[in-house]
């Protein structure tokens, strides 16, 4: 997103950058129409020729796209045109990640990038950013978390992160060195069960766990915003089958769901107070076998993008700004298996 401290306005969405997992795979940019948040391929890179990219994340500035490569165990960095889309290698910024990345972050300050590595060193990994020209720079050795960390997010401000280990049954909660980047781990780890995504609520009060391998619950955290330590764990609210994504709009007001199992978003409505979730609507169908993988609301909460792993295609919803619900999907082709995506925008 790009952002103006103090600026009146909205944010509009711009671009919607797809992580795309097969030979010749990498990352497609696409312009968003602001208006119907339809979308037009404007540039693609090759990341990998023999399997793309397993996840993507923007910069808070909207500078700057960086890429996990779950198959060659890097990450690069790419500068996206604000005008056309167009994305641009950076110098020296295709980093060793791991053996098996498939999970990254940008925090909120776009100081720092992380990426979990989910092969059996289980670690992540961090990278401070150049804020000049988004280039990387390894923090050196890796951050251990649990077992297979197959998600993290950030908190919003950008004290902490938070890194779900499927084989551990458990969220690893770390520090953000505000300096540095460097991670400390908050221990001990905090029990959920086969955690499969993350998503931390705007206000940074809450941190949401998608449990899957049939579970398919939302699992609600308290944040302590001393310490990033988490209490509570409760089920939120039901999700479909084979919960893989979970995304809320910045206002944190509505939560959705992808079911990779069902090719359905499950939406939900989020209480301010208790972070609670109620569920007013019936699940929406994505395309038939579209199995649903990523999910991401565009900074201005008017559309929700879904990446269709098996059929190629990223759909995007409407959403009603009073209620949450979802009506007038479209759908666009991506090529090589889409299973990651991040929005920009910026401030009109």
């Amino acid at each position: 997103m790009v952002f103006s401290a103090g600026a009146a306005g909205q944010f509009q969405p711009s671009f919607v950058e797809v992580a795309t997992q097969t030979a010749n795979g990498g990352v497609l940019s696409y312009a968003v129409n602001q208006v119907s948040g339809a979308l037009t391929p404007a540039d693609s890179v090759i990341t990998n020729t023999n399997a793309g990219s397993s996840a993507v994340a923007i910069d808070r500035s909207g500078q700057f796209v960086y890429s996990a490569q779950a198959a060659a165990g890097q990450v690069s960095g790419f500068t996206l045109d604000p005008n056309s889309g167009a994305l641009t290698a950076i110098a020296g910024s295709t980093l060793a990640a791991g053996s098996n990345p498939t999970s990254i972050e940008a925090e909120p300050s776009a100081r720092f990038l992380y990426v979990a590595d989910l092969a059996v060193s289980s670690n992540v990994h961090g990278y401070q950013i150049n804020s000049s020209n988004g280039a990387l720079a390894s923090m050196g050795s890796a951050f251990s978390a649990g077992r297979t960390p197959d998600a993290i997010a950030a908190d919003p401000t950008g004290k902490f992160l938070y890194a779900a280990n499927f084989d551990d049954n458990s969220v690893t909660a770390f520090v953000i060195d505000p300096a540095a980047g460097t991670l400390t781990a908050v221990t001990p780890a905090f029990q959920s069960a086969s955690p499969q995504a993350l998503a931390v609520h705007p206000t940074g009060r809450f941190l949401y766990v998608a449990n899957t391998n049939m579970l398919n619950r939302i699992q609600l955290f308290g944040i302590d915003p001393n310490t990033g330590a988490l209490t509570g764990g409760l089920t939120a609210g039901h999700s479909g089958n084979g919960v893989t994504s979970i995304a809320i709009d910045p206002e944190g007001r509505f939560l959705y769901a992808a079911n990779f199992s069902d090719s359905t978003i499950s939406a939900f409505t989020v209480d301010q107070n208790s972070g609670q979730l109620s569920q007013p609507n019936p699940a929406y169908p994505t395309l038939p076998g579209g199995g649903p993988w990523a999910i991401a609301v565009d900074p201005s909460g008017q559309f929700l993008y879904v990446a269709e792993k098996n059929v190629d295609q990223v759909s995007v919803f409407a959403i009603d700004q009073t209620t949450g619900a979802l009506s007038g999907r479209a759908d666009f082709s991506a090529p090589s298996t889409p299973n990651g995506l991040a929005v920009t925008g910026s401030l009109h």
